[in-house]
């Protein structure tokens, strides 16, 4: 029941519920002429997002991604012989968590993109455009060499620093 006191444009209409859902439309995209673009259907890779390992593997092959790979590969093994090779606990904790850290990041996008697990809200390191993520991966990046320069100075000025 309405009350009596309120105008009618600002009364709620109660809206009801369809009874079956609605069918979903797909419309192809379309460029500025109007027509459907080739691979339209199956939805190009946006690079500006976490899709740009998609959008990567589109560009480069098989063997850029595999490169790609290997260059996670190479950060995270670097980082843990960084670890491994410390003379404290807390420089080998912190290499080896932080390298860690950049391996599980790109394993979880890399398996989203592929859909071998379920995408998440990570962004991929060091490619995607994301700021603050990007920020931190790089401050990752200079704490490891820290920790990487601080192993290779001797034994006597390691312990004045």
């Amino acid at each position: 029941m309405a009350h009596p006191l309120r105008p009618a444009h600002l009364r709620r209409q109660r809206r009801q519920l369809p009874t079956r859902p609605r069918p979903v439309r797909h419309r192809p995209r379309r460029d500025h002429r109007h027509r459907a673009r080739p691979g339209a259907a199956l939805g190009d890779p946006v690079s500006q997002s976490d899709y740009i390992v998609a959008s990567l593997g589109e560009e480069l092959g098989l063997a850029g991604l595999f490169a790609i790979f290997s260059l996670y590969l190479l950060v995270t093994f670097r980082g843990l012989r960084i670890g491994f090779d410390s003379a404290d606990d807390f420089g080998a904790l912190l290499a080896v968590g932080l390298s860690f850290g950049v391996a599980l990041q790109a394993f979880i996008i890399i398996g989203g993109v592929t859909r071998v697990i379920p995408l998440t809200g990570l962004t991929t390191p060091f490619l995607a455009a994301g700021g603050s993520s990007l920020i931190a991966n790089w401050i990752i990046g200079a704490l490891l060499m820290r920790l990487s320069s601080v192993r290779r100075l001797p034994h006597r000025l390691r312990n004045a620093s």
